[in-house]
């Protein structure tokens, strides 16, 4: 049976999504109005981590909500529980890294601010539907 957890959930992976890339879009604004676009050494392939983060912060989240979706089993939910804590720490930890750079971009600060918000509310709804949903 799908519950209301089901849809919050699927909505707030793809709100997420969304901020991730809006976090990369605001990373280009840099290059139109302040940041010399020439890269020392670039030599246009896309580099290796760069296409690591899209993939686990934009392509993985895509299948966490059909699993959130089509499926029901405790293992999954377990699952993406952890997943989620993951996901929200690796948040945190990208929110608390703006306050080092020379600059304070009061952009991101206030995205990545609420991406964190929306992770810890993932983990909150997904260990609700782990525990409520247990077989």
């Amino acid at each position: 049976m799908k519950t209301e957890v089901n849809y919050k959930l699927a909505l707030f992976w793809l709100i997420t999504i969304v901020g991730m890339m809006l976090h990369s879009n605001y990373h280009t604004n840099g290059f139109i109005y302040e940041v010399d676009i020439v890269k020392k050494g670039a030599n246009g392939v896309i580099p290796a981590g760069l296409i690591i983060i899209r993939n686990v912060f934009y392509h993985l989240p895509l299948i966490w909500i059909l699993l959130i979706i089509y499926t029901n089993k405790t293992i999954i939910n377990l699952f993406l529980f952890i997943v989620s804590v993951v996901y929200s720490g690796s948040h945190f930890v990208h929110f608390a890294a703006e306050f080092k750079k020379e600059h304070l971009d009061f952009s991101q600060i206030p995205l990545l601010l609420i991406m964190f918000a929306i992770s810890v509310l993932i983990i909150m709804e997904q260990y609700k539907h782990w525990k409520t949903n247990k077989a």
